[in-house]
């Protein structure tokens, strides 16, 4: 009998991640899956801000959680899928429990989305996962660097408070077409929310 050969079956990252923008999620179940991560991250304060931008709308989701830094590796090991074992002992707040969320969530609204973070006596840091940035790389699971003016100001209150986190969807593709559909966003999340986590309200 030969030996058996182990055979690499490593995912195209592309194909990928295009595939989970297409797992169903409403925006207003996106929205929650984020606040799951920053009621983890011990947020006393967590909002939500959506922005029109002359038709190239935005989202951005701003919490004072623990942060993350990249001297441990916390930030990039955010952006892997599957980043939690789900077998593993979890503290009872944390409510994810596949290290899906933030990754699936994002991308099935946005094709591109950025995180920054900072913990307590560490440096702000961020972070892209780009998929057109993929696509233009050829092969290969790559995040891209930010450049400050990316983060639209939401920095300053991480920096002001010390700690914190914020994730922006900057290439926000799904998000409605007409104006009037986009206003309508804040008070339907609002109220998805609303009923959600109505014991943390």
């Amino acid at each position: 009998m030969k030996d058996l050969v182990a055979e690499d079956f490593t995912p195209d990252p592309l194909n990928l991640l295009e595939s989970n923008r297409n797992l169903g999620y409403s925006i207003e179940e996106a929205v929650s899956d984020l606040i799951d991560n920053s009621i983890a991250a011990e947020s006393k304060n967590i909002s939500f801000h959506l922005s029109w931008n002359n038709g190239k709308p935005f989202f951005a989701l701003l919490d004072d959680g623990i942060g993350m830094s990249n001297n441990d590796g916390d930030l990039v090991r955010s952006f892997r899928l599957g980043s939690q074992n789900p077998l593993e002992e979890r503290d009872p707040s944390d409510l994810g429990r596949f290290g899906f969320g933030m990754k699936t969530a994002s991308l099935s609204q946005s094709r591109s989305f950025i995180v920054a973070s900072k913990k307590t006596e560490s440096e702000l840091i961020s972070r892209s996962l780009d998929l057109d940035f993929i696509s233009s790389l050829g092969s290969g699971w790559k995040l891209k660097k930010v450049n400050e003016t990316q983060l639209c100001g939401y920095e300053k209150s991480i920096i002001e408070k010390g700690h914190g986190t914020v994730i922006i969807w900057d290439n926000w593709d799904r998000a409605p077409k007409k104006y009037e559909d986009f206003a309508n966003l804040v008070s339907g999340i609002s109220n998805y929310l609303s009923v959600c986590f109505h014991r943390f309200i």
